[in-house]
């Protein structure tokens, strides 16, 4: 009967030790023949942000590796470490023909071969190693002087409207005015309207294919409905308040102040203005910066009723029933100073604070702050995003995006003549956004 339960526990010990002999038989690294990479990533860095998440292919047939979307222009690539993954373990790897271990930085700025030995010593693997980079600084711009607008008489203020296909200027001296148009590059402007209406073009909105402005002592609003410009300025009295100034739009009510609050106009109906929630202080009265977006109106810089200077950031909340201030008030540094007479365009997810008077001197300046948090910081802008030294500093002028570029008109210069010129600046960005 004994017999028995030795063979038993003699078939149970083979059976425990299978599985450590098997596991012992698939960690011996001489039975892997495959020396090919499975994938490719770079660690992360607080040198370059987000490269780790940056994709790479592996093409085992070319026996390349690259990133089809290039790496910011400013990240540094200098010292990154690489983290390859494999199909099965490898005996070495080499980047250049010297050994490399899992800790050790490259630089990445140029073209690595990388080595790979199968765990058999049989086999190896060689690929052509390509962390691809943008070459050209996204935020450079060019800036290029497009035709000067001739409209017959000395212009004071000026306009620039779009509805993405067309681009409209407007210039006006008291009762003089004239729009014109370009679908193009703008080295050829259309006539569309010579009007003599009495209009604060500076302020002029477009929305609802037509123009919507006020009088430039706020007593009557006026809109030009573009398919039939020759039809010319439709007026309307806007009651209970004179006006200063419009300020924006938002879906189809239009916002204007009188200097000491601002009020809603519903679908055009200048009749009915509803108030919006008592304003915080200091608040701009005129003279501010406009820019639309996200559907919030902000403000920048301009004067207090009092006609104090600003140096403020202001908001639309729920549906411009409220204002608050989006600007960071713990140290100076983030602040564009005290600003009036500027323009603001909001350009693939930037503020531009462009021009006006200077704090210190209160004369005009060729000076761009950006904003990359919609006025709650900024920045000087420097380099290639400077305007060019054929741009007279200037206020009063006005911009817009069209086509993807920042377009500039008119303005008053430093002797208090104005100039007529318009310019044209495109972010390289743009064009790898298009791409």
């Amino acid at each position: 009967m004994q017999r028995p339960c030795y063979i038993l526990c003699a078939l149970l010990a083979a059976l425990l030790l299978l599985p450590a002999c098997s596991k012992k038989k698939k960690e011996n690294i001489k039975d892997y023949t495959n020396p090919h990479l499975k994938g490719f990533y770079l660690s992360s860095s607080n040198r370059a942000e987000g490269i780790e998440k940056t994709y790479f292919v592996v093409d085992t047939l070319q026996g390349m590796v690259y990133n089809e979307d290039s790496i910011d222009y400013h990240a540094d690539l200098t010292r990154i470490i690489p983290i390859p993954t494999y199909y099965e373990r490898v005996y070495s790897i080499a980047f250049d023909d010297e050994a490399w271990n899992e800790k050790d930085s490259l630089d990445f700025t140029r073209i690595h071969k990388i080595t790979l030995v199968a765990g058999n010593r049989k086999r190896q693997a060689t690929y052509q190693l390509d962390v691809r980079q943008h070459k050209v600084d996204p935020d450079s711009a060019a800036w290029h002087l497009r035709s000067s607008i001739a409209p017959g008489f000395t212009p004071t203020a000026f306009g620039l409207l779009t509805d993405g296909n067309t681009l409209y200027h407007l210039a006006a001296n008291g009762h003089a005015g004239g729009c014109v148009s370009t679908s193009s590059d703008g080295t050829v402007w259309t006539n569309v309207l010579t009007y003599s209406e009495d209009i604060e073009v500076i302020s002029a909105q477009l929305t609802g294919g037509g123009i919507t402005a006020l009088s430039s002592d706020g007593s009557t609003s006026y809109r030009l409905e573009l398919n039939n410009p020759a039809g010319g300025w439709t007026s309307a009295t806007p009651t209970p308040v004179t006006l200063t100034a419009l300020v924006g739009f938002i879906a189809d009510t239009v916002y204007a102040t009188d200097g000491s609050a601002i009020y809603r106009f519903e679908s055009g109906n200048w009749s009915e203005a509803t108030l919006s929630e008592p304003l915080p202080t200091p608040f701009p009265a005129r003279g501010a910066a406009c820019a639309s977006f996200k559907n919030r109106i902000f403000l920048y810089g301009g004067t207090d009723a009092a006609g104090n200077a600003l140096s403020t950031a202001y908001s639309t909340m729920n549906d411009g029933r409220y204002w608050t201030s989006v600007m960071n008030r713990h140290t100076g540094r983030y602040e564009f100073g005290v600003r009036t007479g500027s323009t603001a365009v909001y350009y693939l997810k930037r503020v531009y604070l462009i021009g006006g008077n200077a704090e210190d001197s209160g004369l005009p300046t060729r000076q761009v702050y950006v904003s990359r948090d919609e006025g709650f910081s900024w920045d000087k802008a420097t380099g290639n995003l400077y305007l060019p030294a054929a741009y007279a500093a200037r206020s009063g002028c006005a911009a817009t995006v069209f086509k993807q570029s920042i377009w500039i008109a008119g303005g008053t210069l430093s002797d208090g003549s104005t100039t007529t010129d318009v310019w044209e600046g495109r972010l390289n960005r743009a064009d790898f956004i298009i791409q």
